[in-house]
């Protein structure tokens, strides 16, 4: 057993121990599944078709240390980090798994936030969990959860705010989030989900957010990674959408040093639609996986995937994105693309774009293309007076910004924007 599966087991053992005759309910019964799957199948390998590209042994020789899940009633008015565009959001903060919401955020009415140990919560995707090891493993530790619930026909008009801080001052520290978003009929949230490390150590950061969306209802989660190179984190989110319901999923990667985002689309209701947008701006060593599934699993849906990275350094990018199409899902649209930049000989980039149909009647696509910018393109700016390297960065800032304007958020579409442009060096053009 490699010793990140040993941190794993110890900090789940360490965690059970305090629950006492809690442990028997289903929540907790729910974690003990959880971990039984994770140690049945270990930490994967490169030799694993879906880890082809993803070499997460460095990560499983260190051993981390790891902070129970609570859920704190006496949250400091000051609670989750401002980010610009924000400023009115309903802010919740995760710190060493210390779960606290500013107390001096008002709910709108049919908005509930909550531990989520509390209740007998049913998780319908809690499945979709258990056959992904780093999945299983956050579901284990995580001893408590955030509930975010949004009652038959009510719309939160304030967009929930999560940010996750791990601090890392006295060595290497392992951290885990779990969300439940629960949007009734024709209910409507937008959650934005942050990851931050202190400290000067390794964080390895596991997320994950099950969200199931009633009929006619709608959610957005973004989730942004603009940190250090000691942030590693490995997300998962699954997303069930029912009739007419639409789920949207934003991935911000600005900026981090290791990161495996897992997003899945289950459309099991007619006329459900899920859109997948993500950018990846990466330099030096730094790494990004982006893996989506949509399965379309009932007729007349639709469903929209839209990847993009740029790459300097010897920076790595993967993308992995597979569209399942049932027999019965006739009527079906489905479309997909991914499109990298090249800024190095020594960038690289693996992309995967697939399609199984099983349906006659449907409208699907896919592609994928990796190359450099096109040099006439640079050459007319250069002969309108701008330097090669002003030139250049302006023509990867307008490649890449295409993602981040499909953000419904204007402020916080803003600040990426201007993040964007200053890591690119396109500040001010």
């Amino acid at each position: 057993m490699s010793p990140l599966a040993t941190s794993i087991r110890q900090a789940y053992q360490d965690s059970v121990a305090q629950l006492n005759g809690a442990s028997t309910l289903p929540f907790h019964v729910s974690r003990a599944e959880a971990l039984e799957r994770f140690l049945d199948v270990g930490v994967p390998t490169v030799r694993h078709e879906e880890w082809k590209y993803t070499n997460v042994m460095p990560l499983a020789a260190a051993s981390w240390s790891h902070n129970a899940s609570s859920w704190s009633n006496t949250a400091p008015a000051t609670a989750g980090v401002v980010l610009d565009g924000l400023q009115d959001a309903i802010r919740i903060e995760v710190r060493n798994g210390v779960i606290t919401r500013n107390a001096e955020d008002t709910l709108p009415d049919g908005v509930t936030v909550a531990a989520l140990s509390t209740g007998n919560i049913q998780d319908a995707n809690v499945e979709q969990f258990h056959a992904h090891p780093f999945a299983a493993a956050t579901i284990a530790l995580a001893g408590e959860g955030i509930l975010i619930d949004v009652a038959d026909g009510a719309v939160c008009t304030k967009t929930i705010h999560i940010s996750v801080f791990c601090d890392a001052e006295e060595g290497d520290h392992l951290t885990t989030t779990r969300v439940l978003v629960r949007a009734g009929r024709h209910a409507k949230v937008d959650i934005v989900e942050s990851h931050h490390t202190l400290g000067n150590a390794r964080v390895l950061d596991l997320a994950v957010c099950s969200v199931l969306v009633g009929e006619g209802g709608h959610v957005t989660y973004v989730k942004i990674l603009d940190d250090t190179d000691r942030l590693h984190h490995l997300g998962h989110i699954v997303a069930s959408v029912d009739r007419t319901g639409t789920f949207a999923s934003h991935s911000m990667n600005i900026n981090a040093g290791f990161v495996r985002n897992d997003a899945q689309v289950r459309l099991i209701g007619e006329q459900s639609q899920g859109f997948l947008f993500g950018v990846s701006v990466l330099d030096g060593a730094q790494y990004v996986d982006n893996h989506t599934v949509v399965d379309h699993v009932v007729p007349h849906c639709h469903s929209e995937e839209l990847y993009k990275g740029v790459y300097n350094g010897s920076s790595t990018g993967v993308f992995n994105g597979k569209i399942f199409v049932r027999p019965q899902a006739q009527k079906t649209t489905a479309y997909q693309s991914s499109h990298s930049l090249l800024l190095s000989g020594k960038a690289q980039v693996n992309a995967k774009p697939q399609l199984e149909i099983w349906a006659d009647d449907v409208k699907c696509s896919h592609g994928a293309t990796t190359g450099q910018l096109n040099e006439d393109a640079v050459f007319y700016l250069q002969a309108r007076g701008l330097e090669r390297s002003k030139a250049v960065a302006m023509l990867t800032n307008a490649f890449a910004a295409e993602v981040i304007e499909k953000l419904p958020h204007a402020g916080l579409q803003q600040h990426l924007l201007l993040r964007l442009a200053d890591k690119l060096g396109a500040s001010g053009l």
